[in-house]
């Protein structure tokens, strides 16, 4: 190896000249010491690099190409490289004519000039095969330009050939072929000789077949790489042998620059964002409101570079910084961009200890920057274990009202602390945000609107995240976008003259060839190259390997390690993976590779993880990933099936099952069912399909993907191998279809899974089957199989020992004797329910029954008590986002209101009732809603929006189940009718229902408006044979609402047919006396005019 070679291995080779200048080669280089070196002008810091490299060759006895090498770097890894083949023309013809030593001679001669001519342009000669000499540039060690050297060295040989042929004594012509492409480079056969191996080296073979003598043949990978400065002529496309596709072929014809080197950089150009975002920052201090900047660009392009020095401006003026960052991979436990933001504004300090998260909490707390209510969701993005109170609370929220709360509360965190001090908070690379973080930043961007403070994000142009209708969501914020092109030359000069005089022609050639990509130039500048994959740019993977190359072998492989960890990574997780309890990233983060980032490491560019991930081959990822899944087996579920699913484990789909699990424990939905859903990819076993389908249906309908979650249950039951998972798939299904209103289809579900259940003697199982089964037959009106169903669950419930199935099944007899009109039984069910889930933490329950001890209070007239019933459920509904749940609170509401007299109130909650129920496609709710705000209208004397409104309610009680509210809203219909045949019609077909069977307060309902329309009507019989229907419905259990209905009516019928006597006075006396008791408004006005005409 020639001592230019040497000092090129360990990016020295700028100082190659003087070493030639005073005749020292490698074996004079082994003595040198640093008085030696000091006399040679050589500057400390490549002084203190030249002792370590002479230490390291003296140590070496062998040829110090080996020693360059490195052993690391001769085990088998993916590299980028460009392999030249170099042939005598007309061989066969010279070995004719001349004899074995003639021939000797000759390639002696010829081998001697060409490696001579490959060392010197920093390649190696793999082999020598007959006449052909096959070389290799890229590896064992890398350059930034080795396509360049290729080429050159091409050039070289072709014009070596005259002086060759002198020296050998015949004429000797050659043929050159060039390519470049992925290799698998390591030692092979017994000898452990280290070559290369991949299409590109049979390529080279088929160029140099196909080029004339004294031609060379370039690959248009190599024609694009080595840039304008070189001179070909494209040959069009030629179809070679092995080759699977025709190849674009370029004849070399010369090379006008020379050949480059490296260094380091200042931050340069971008001036005009500089000077409009130091503006910006002027006007938020001025006008006290917010701006968005948006930064975008390609990778590579400066926008890191760029958001340091707006950093460093605003602290300048006094602003408060943050950063965050948006991480595709390894992004480990509180880690996640908005967990490290929220960790930053409550300065938090590493290594984050749970006491210093608390710590934080009460601070915040108690300076006012989160409300009281905000607390608990401060806490989950503290990663903070809630109190047993908060936390039954917190499991009965909905997923989307989670979500909701943590945006809202880390949005008015930041509001709250910029309103102090001005803040410039910095997330990057959103273009790997996904849908929550895109929302939690919609949120931040609209909490900044009027407060003093600088968003600034950062994004690859290509897959952009932020929509148009994210964007529209943001429109009080102000937004200034900034599109990053490549810097321009002169700027480029300017950042290589932070390496090198620009004069130099290596720091030309760079600036050049990076074309205006920062990253790029960096990393030319800084000096190495290849190894890579199509989805990262070639050019930039090659600089990374380079720079890899010239890592000594424990960093190499720890280097190699942590790409596998992710772009974020711990040294503790580090460590396990090197299997070096005291490894330190010293060396990596002196040659810029990683940099510290808190308490973790952090790559200092994506890309640069990326290529020295693409480097490795497959069983090193393998081992490396199954490390990395040991190591976070009892630290992060998640990132354990991740790497395990990398490493291409047969247990990663249990591991994925593990992890969805625990992230539903968590109420991260989202996250549980992406994490369910690639478990299923990857399964193959029946029996994991099956429990896989089912978590990630579970984790569906938690988000509201009702449909998807049915699709998941109905793969699940495909795959059931027992009768265990029979059940809980088939069940799941039902629930699933309960949601959707297809209640015939759940009831066919429930068949399959109670069939599994009673084989296996699944009586738990068995519980909640005959709870989901009453269920479904409470809206179709199935009273007396309802009521049965909930019995028998609260049987089993009992017998197995659940508290929890026995509060369900509590609900579910309060619903069946409430379809069967037995309100007081049902009263008491619910109030039971309530009172055993509160006491037991069954937050869900809770929530979900409340509304229904309303419901059924109203029968007993303490209407005002239920009216409070439904404020308080429907807080408790919207807190948790039981939208179910909150749509018949207000809906209870609503009814009340009415009932009381205040219908503007009852027109508000009416009115978002009905918004939910189109939220969440409940029809039978909706029509119910429709219908009271139909009678609302009507009392507001609005008959023709009334009319228009209890048509809608009873076309859509059509469409889905009139045995729900059918009843009641053809009374109404009937009551606003224009037409008597058609009002007459409306009221038989109610009475019909009544009679086949359907939800009982259809009877209170329907009567209720049937007798005021009758009285109306001067219909006194039809008045009385409604009384007789409430009185009959209600004997086996008479209540207080319905007998006051019956009374008025028989009593106001009387009056009407026959007049007022003393009798019928002091009865009407009594009933306006009950009513005013009541507050029952809605009774008394045909009461008051009664008595207003005696």
């Amino acid at each position: 190896m020639l001592i230019r070679n040497w000092l090129d291995t360990h990016g020295l080779a700028d100082h190659a000249a003087v070493f030639e200048e005073n005749e020292i080669d490698l074996d004079a280089a082994r003595d040198l010491n640093e008085n030696d070196l000091r006399e040679l002008g050589i500057p400390m810091g490549p002084r203190k690099k030249l002792l370590r490299a002479i230490a390291a060759l003296a140590a070496n006895a062998e040829d110090p190409s080996v020693e360059g090498a490195r052993e690391d770097q001769l085990s088998a890894e993916r590299r980028q490289v460009t392999i030249l083949f170099a042939d005598i023309c007309g061989y066969t013809n010279l070995s004719g004519v001349l004899d074995a030593e003639e021939i000797h001679s000759l390639l002696s001669t010829y081998f001697g000039a060409v490696d001579a001519i490959i060392a010197d342009y920093g390649g190696s000669v793999d082999k020598h095969i007959g006449d052909s000499v096959m070389a290799v540039f890229g590896a064992p060690v890398a350059h930034s330009n080795d396509p360049e050297r290729a080429v050159r060295a091409a050039l070289a040989i072709q014009e070596a050939m005259p002086r060759v042929s002198a020296e050998a004594g015949h004429a000797i012509k050659v043929h050159i072929g060039v390519a470049s492409g992925q290799v698998v480079a390591s030692q092979v056969g017994s000898e452990n000789h280290y070559t290369v191996t991949g299409d590109s080296v049979n390529l080279a073979s088929r160029l140099t077949d196909e080029a004339g003598a004294d031609e060379t043949y370039l690959s248009s990978a190599v024609r694009q790489a080595v840039g304008s400065d070189c001179r070909t002529e494209a040959l069009g496309e030629l179809s070679l042998k092995g080759i699977a596709e025709p190849v674009r072929i370029h004849r070399l014809l010369s090379y006008d620059a020379a050949p480059a080197h490296s260094a380091d950089r200042p931050f340069v150009g971008r001036q005009t964002e500089l000077q409009q975002f130091s503006a910006l920052l002027d006007a938020c201090l001025d006008t006290q409101a917010g701006y968005l900047v948006y930064l975008r660009g390609e990778a590579g392009i400066g926008k890191t570079r760029l958001t340091e020095e707006f950093e460093r401006r605003a602290r300048e003026r006094g602003f408060r910084a943050h950063r965050s960052l948006v991480l595709d991979f390894g992004a480990g436990k509180g880690q996640d961009a908005i967990r490290s933001l929220v960790r930053s504004l409550l300065a938090i300090p590493p290594p984050y200890d749970s006491s210093d998260r608390a710590a934080a909490v009460r601070k915040a707390a108690a300076d006012g920057v989160v409300a009281d209510n905000q607390i608990t969701f401060l806490k989950d993005l503290l990663d903070l274990d809630q109190t047993p109170e908060d936390m039954v609370l917190y499991n009965a929220m909905q997923n989307t009202q989670r979500n909701r709360g943590k945006r809202e509360t880390v949005a008015n965190l930041a509001r709250s602390l910029a309103r102090t001090t001005p803040l410039f908070i910095l997330v990057e690379d959103v273009h790997w945000a996904d849908d929550i973080v895109l929302d939690h930043l919609a949120g931040l961007a609209r909490a900044i609107a009027d407060a003093p403070a600088i968003l600034v994000m950062t994004s690859r142009i290509e897959g952009d995240p932020l929509s148009e209708s994210w964007r529209a969501s943001i429109t009080a914020t102000n937004v200034v976008t900034f599109d990053l092109r490549p810097l321009r030359p002169a700027d480029a000069l300017a950042l290589a003259a932070g390496f090198f005089d620009v004069a130099n022609q290596f720091a030309r050639s760079c600036v050049e060839r990076a074309d205006g990509n920062p990253l790029f130039l960096e990393q030319l500048l800084r000096g190495a190259e290849t190894a890579t994959e199509e989805q990262v740019p070639g050019s930039v993977q090659s600089i990374v390997q380079a720079r890899v190359d010239a890592l000594d072998p424990p960093d190499k492989q720890a280097l190699q390690a942590a790409s596998v960890l992710g772009q974020r990574f711990t040294l503790q997780a580090l460590r396990q993976l090197v299997d070096s309890p005291q490894y330190g990233c010293g060396k990596l983060i002196e040659r810029h590779l990683i940099r510290p980032d808190g308490e973790a490491l952090l790559f200092t560019h994506a890309l640069v993880r990326e290529g020295v991930y693409n480097s490795l081959l497959a069983p090193r990822r393998k081992d490396l990933h199954m490390r990395a899944a040991d190591w976070y087996r009892k630290q992060d579920l998640v990132l354990h099936a991740e790497h395990l699913d990398r490493a291409g484990d047969p247990s990663a789909p249990n591991a994925y099952l593990d992890a969805s699990t625990s992230q539903s424990d968590a109420l991260h939905f989202e996250t549980a069912a992406s994490l369910a859903r690639r478990g299923v990819a990857l399964a193959s076993d029946s029996d994991l399909k099956c429990r896989l389908n089912c978590t990630l249906a579970n984790a569906l309908l938690n988000i509201g993907e009702t449909e998807k979650a049915i699709a998941a249950y109905e793969e699940a039951t495909g795959h059931a191998g027992t009768d265990e998972q029979s059940c809980e798939a088939w069940t799941g299904l039902a629930a699933a279809l309960r949601m959707a209103d297809q209640q015939e289809r759940a009831i066919e579900a429930l068949t399959h899974a109670e069939e599994a259940a009673r084989r296996s003697n699944l009586l738990a199982e068995q519980a909640h089957i005959h709870y989901l089964r009453g269920n479904l037959y409470f809206p179709l009106g199935r009273i007396e199989e309802c009521l049965s169903e909930h019995e028998s669950a609260y049987r089993l419930a009992r017998e197995v020992g659940s508290l929890e199935a026995e509060a369900r099944a509590l609900s579910g007899l309060g619903d069946a004797h409430y379809l069967k009109g037995r309100m007081l039984t049902a009263y008491d069910n619910f109030q039971t329910c309530v009172q055993l889930a509160e006491a037991q933490g069954f937050g869900r329950i809770v929530v979900a029954n409340r509304h229904m001890v309303g419901w059924s209070r109203l029968h007993k007239m303490e209407f005002r008590e239920a009216l409070q019933d439904g404020l308080a459920a429907a807080e408790k509904a919207a807190h948790v986002s039981q939208l179910r749940a909150e749509v018949t609170s207000l809906l209870l509401v609503g009814s009340m209101s009415f009932r009381l007299g205040d219908l503007d109130t009852a027109v508000d909650y009416l009115e978002r009732a009905l918004e939910q129920t189109q939220r969440i496609g409940a029809g039978n709710f909706k029509a119910n809603v429709q219908w009271e705000l139909a009678r609302v209208r009507a009392g507001q004397g609005d008959l023709a929006t009334a009319r228009r409104e209890i048509q809608e309610a009873l076309d859509t009680a059509r469409a889905f189940a009139l045995t729900f509210t059918g009843p009641a809203i053809l009374a109404s219909w009937a009551a606003m009718a224009e037409d008597s045949d058609a009002r007459l019609k409306a009221l038989e077909e109610g009475e019909a229902i009544l009679t086949a069977g359907c939800v009982g307060h259809n009877y209170f309902w329907f009567c209720e408006t049937a007798i005021d329309d009758a009285l109306r009507h001067h219909e006194w019989d039809r008045a009385e044979r409604y009384a007789g229907i409430l009185d009959d419905y209600s004997r086996p259990q008479p209540l207080p609402f319905s007998d006051f209905m019956a009374e008025r009516a028989r009593v106001l019928a009387a009056w009407g047919r026959d007049g007022p006597n003393e009798e019928r006075i002091r009865r009407l006396e009594a009933l306006t006396a009950q009513a005013r008791a009541a507050d029952l408004q809605s009774a008394l006005p045909l009461i008051k005019e009664a008595l207003a005409k005696q």
